[in-house]
């Protein structure tokens, strides 16, 4: 991997339109098409990054910011009560909305959704 210094906005590599995209573009490039699975936060998260690494055989899950552009409309406007869960699968990405003690949103293009019930084994 070669090392890279961000330059702002003109960066040729990596600055512009489309930033995000790049990013990961460059810093995965050597792991790509390998079978890897890939865990980001919501700044990076977006339906087509996802959709993009599952056809390059890279699998991505991590939480996915409200009203980011493609997200489900299904997703956006279903209203939940606490507890209640909205999954949509599109293009073999599972794409979720959880309410606990906020709205919570996930995408992965590795799980399906189902949730698991746990408790905490932690002793006070």
């Amino acid at each position: 991997m070669k090392l890279h210094l961000y330059g702002g906005a003109s960066d040729v590599l990596v600055g512009g339109k489309n930033h995000v995209q790049k990013v990961v573009d460059h810093l995965l490039h050597d792991f790509i098409n390998v079978g890897y699975h890939l865990f980001v936060d919501n700044f990076y998260t977006s339906v087509n990054l996802v959709e993009k690494l599952f056809s390059n055989k890279t699998f991505c899950t991590g939480t996915l910011r409200q009203k980011r552009k493609n997200n489900p409309k299904e997703i956006e406007s279903a209203k939940l009560k606490k507890g209640e869960l909205c999954i949509v699968h599109k293009n073999n990405i599972c794409v979720l909305k959880w309410i606990d003690q906020r709205e919570v949103r996930a995408i992965s293009s590795k799980y399906n959704g189902d949730l698991e019930s746990t408790r905490n084994r932690r002793v006070l």
